[in-house]
């Protein structure tokens, strides 16, 4: 079976499972270990396919966001969706709400964006905001769970990554995809876009928000002087 494949995702579920009773065979196995690690998979995926449609819309920014993305990359979106309605069906009932709204609003509407544009700028956001940082986070997330990760490590990463890629990742190709809007002809095509690149800026601020609250946040708890 590809790694390409949506119906992959079920055995790199079982493959988690089946590290997780390897090296605690007496635990229940928590099921954010199971999500975690089914994460750091489909960032790696977007990390790796996606990585060539991010270099050319970065390096030509004028010609190469509105072409379409690679088979490759196409493929990896798909298994990316497969993913959150999996974790939608299987832990339906252990998500919070943000989860429950991320899922739904953000995953579907930029799920059928793909479909209906598939252009390298959507391959180029989802490496900012679904690849590279979601690939270093989520695998320190699942090394917190396995305890081979210091809880405070990620909190100190996280919040470089987001601020330093993730988030001025996310405003690079919002500005790239609204510099294209002039190209299209459709009114509704123009709107279209407009609210998507406008969803994928809220996300990448939004997120880098939220990991500075909670950076902060942990810091309180340690008693540490913030400012």
């Amino acid at each position: 079976m590809s790694v390409l494949s949506p119906f992959s995702i079920p055995l790199v579920d079982s493959i988690s499972c089946g590290i997780s009773k390897f090296f605690y065979p007496n635990e229940e196995i928590h099921h954010n270990r199971r999500w975690f690690f089914i994460h750091t998979f489909i960032n790696g995926l977007v990390t790796y396919y996606n990585f060539s449609d991010t270099y050319l819309v970065l390096t030509n920014p004028i010609k190469n966001p509105m072409l379409q993305m690679s088979p490759d990359a196409f493929s990896a979106t798909n298994v990316v969706v497969a993913a959150h309605v999996y974790h939608m069906v299987v832990f339906c009932d252990k998500l919070k709400p943000d989860e429950w709204f991320h899922h739904l609003v953000m995953m579907s509407f930029n799920g059928i964006s793909v479909y209906i544009l598939g252009n390298k700028a959507q391959a180029a956001s989802a490496f900012f905001l679904c690849g590279l940082p979601g690939l270093i986070d989520y695998s320190m997330l699942w090394g917190i769970k396995m305890g081979w990760v210091p809880k405070e490590y990620e909190k100190w990463t996280y919040l470089y990554v987001t601020t330093f890629i993730r988030s001025p990742g996310a405003v690079v190709v919002t500005y790239i995809s609204l510099s294209q809007l002039h190209l299209l002809k459709e009114h509704w095509m123009l709107g279209y876009c407009a609210l998507l690149a406008g969803i994928n800026f809220w996300n990448g601020q939004y997120y880098m928000m939220k990991s500075c609250r909670d950076h902060e946040r942990y810091l309180m708890t340690l008693g540490e002087q913030i400012y």
